[in-house]
């Protein structure tokens, strides 16, 4: 006999865990609409010569396969994507013809990604992604569009207290070229300065210095540890970074007068991310009141990520959620997980009266209530405690003489109050009692 057990990186929750998870979901939809942004979900398999962009290990990657190899014995050449940024760019140049520019799109899906489980970390997650892309250019704005999108749904999300940390990649470029990188070692020291906020800072001090001596890794290392203001940096770095500095101080006005408070961003020249696609602004977001989280939602500008497809520009911008590094903790809390609440239960206190039963079941049912149906036993009592095990806060009693009158009987479970109400008027009964929901 198999035991039956979960795989560790592949979270599962308890049904009112999914419930609560899902209503988020809905509203995150909606959210980003009000935004014009359209929904997408594209593939959860992807072709591996499209996934194998640069900055993502092999060994992250999923591959397909069937348990039997083919009669040819070859490897499958698909596998699960490990992001959702990829199979935009791809679906974007395959299908432009038929999208709207700048194209504005969200997406909430499951990833896969071959790495160590451990706490906010897994191999199985949902991301939530929103970018726009253009053809040939993208308006500025649109970056500021996107975090402040992204800052709302945190909000949304019941994470209000957190902070945008930008940061620039040209600007970290010039930083290294200005301290006497060579330019040709450029995207490796992004790529270990990514790890700042992981690794200790010997480790990526000894990692620069084999890339350049030990003055500039000092130098680098210092600067990137304060906080320097724009004005500062232009003090410090030579002429050609002030288009750079300019576009960061358009970007922090636009912010504001979308309505991102101050507090919720800043310049942190610390922020690298790793992946060579980026090629503009970057940034990171950290829950300030759970630092432990790491980042729950990062991104930034590509302008060449579509060059693998076709060689029209495709300029974007986007940002990324982590739903489950950020929303996991409380699936799994006791209250979230508990069963939904159902507040109206009807209950056969008669086998005979089934039918009037079941007709108030379709009627509340069609005029969008949540209600349950639950078949007779002898005790009435025992009807009674089901229905305060799921939450209820009416029962309706159906009973041989009521339901010979089309009628049931509503009862109260705060106070016991019974009221005999015709089917004909059970909505407004309903209404009367509890506000009808809302469509989906």
């Amino acid at each position: 006999m198999v035991k039956p057990q979960s795989i560790s990186g592949f979270p599962e929750v308890l049904p009112g865990a999914q419930a609560w998870f899902e209503d988020r979901l809905h509203a995150l939809r909606g959210l980003f609409r009000r935004y014009a942004y359209v929904p997408l979900e594209t593939a959860s398999v992807e072709r591996i010569d499209v996934l194998s962009a640069k900055g993502v290990a092999d060994k992250e990657i999923y591959r397909l396969a069937r348990l039997r190899a083919d009669e040819h014995g070859h490897e499958t050449e698909y596998a699960l994507h490990f992001d959702l940024t990829v199979p935009l760019a791809r679906y974007v140049s395959q299908h432009q013809g038929r999208l709207t520019f700048p194209f504005k799109r969200y997406q909430i899906q499951k990833v896969w990604r071959g790495e160590r489980p451990q706490k906010g970390r897994y191999r199985e997650f949902y991301q939530c992604d929103l970018d726009v892309i253009g053809v040939d250019r993208l308006d500025p704005h649109y970056e500021a569009e996107v975090l402040v999108a992204m800052h709302h749904a945190l909000v949304l999300l019941e994470s209000p207290r957190h902070r945008f940390r930008i940061n620039s990649r040209p600007l970290i470029e010039a930083v290294l070229a200005h301290f006497g990188f060579k330019p040709d070692t450029h995207t490796e020291a992004v790529r270990i300065l990514d790890t700042l906020a992981k690794a200790p800072i010997s480790v990526v001090y000894a990692q620069l210095t084999k890339l350049a001596s030990s003055g500039p890794a000092t130098e680098v290392l210092a600067l990137l540890g304060t906080t320097p203001t724009l004005d500062a940096l232009r003090q410090v770095l030579p002429a050609q970074t002030q288009d750079t500095l300019d576009s960061l101080q358009r970007l922090s006005e636009t912010l504001l007068a979308f309505g991102m408070p101050e507090s919720a961003f800043g310049l942190d020249l610390s922020i690298a991310r790793g992946l060579d696609y980026y090629t503009g602004t970057v940034f990171e977001c950290v829950a300030t009141d759970s630092p432990e989280l790491g980042s729950i939602c990062s991104g930034g500008r590509y302008d060449n990520l579509a060059a693998r497809f076709q060689k029209r520009a495709l300029p974007g911008f986007g940002a990324s959620i982590g739903l489950s590094r950020l929303l996991m903790p409380r699936l799994e809390a006791s209250a979230c997980a508990q069963h939904p609440a159902i507040p109206w239960v009807i209950c056969v206190a008669n086998p005979a009266a089934f039918g009037v039963a079941a007709e108030a079941t379709r009627i509340l049912r069609e005029a969008n209530v949540t209600c349950e149906l639950l078949p007779h036993h002898p005790k009435l009592g025992h009807l009674i405690r089901r229905a305060e095990q799921l939450g209820a806060t009416h029962v309706l009693l159906a009973f041989e003489a009521e339901a010979a009158e089309g009628a049931i009987v509503s009862k109260r479970l705060a106070d016991a109050h019974q009221e005999h109400v015709p089917l004909t008027d059970l909505v407004a009964h309903v209404g009367a009692n509890q506000p009808l929901q809302g469509k989906p």
